[in-house]
């Protein structure tokens, strides 16, 4: 399974207080999004140290987020997969307002 994930990696680069915007970010902009606020607020402990990387492994993060005792088959991941894709693609997007945001301040 592949443990190199766009979102995961753009999320090493944030400071604690970024990882606590985009949190409350998600929560105002996207909150019926059940499933990606599951898998985002589980890997948020994580950040921005990247700690436990046994605990960060799909495979354990899956029996986790999801409280299943099988390792997940090809449907089952999609539904972590679709969740990181959307988290990357808010991530980016936050990332871009809160530039334009302290840019209008500096101007």
């Amino acid at each position: 399974m592949k443990t190199n994930l766009k979102f995961l990696s753009l999320m090493a680069t944030l400071t604690e207080e970024e990882v606590s915007g985009f949190w409350k970010y998600l929560q105002l902009h996207y909150p019926n999004e059940g499933n990606a606020l599951k898998v985002f607020r589980y890997y948020k402990r994580f950040f921005p140290h990247r700690q436990n990387p046994v605990k960060m492994a799909l495979p354990f993060a899956y029996r986790k987020i999801y409280t299943s005792e099988t390792t997940p088959g090809i449907a089952e991941q999609k539904k972590i997969w679709n969740a990181f894709s959307k988290l990357y693609l808010w991530l980016k997007e936050y990332l871009v307002l809160e530039k334009m945001r302290s840019a209008r301040f500096v101007s």
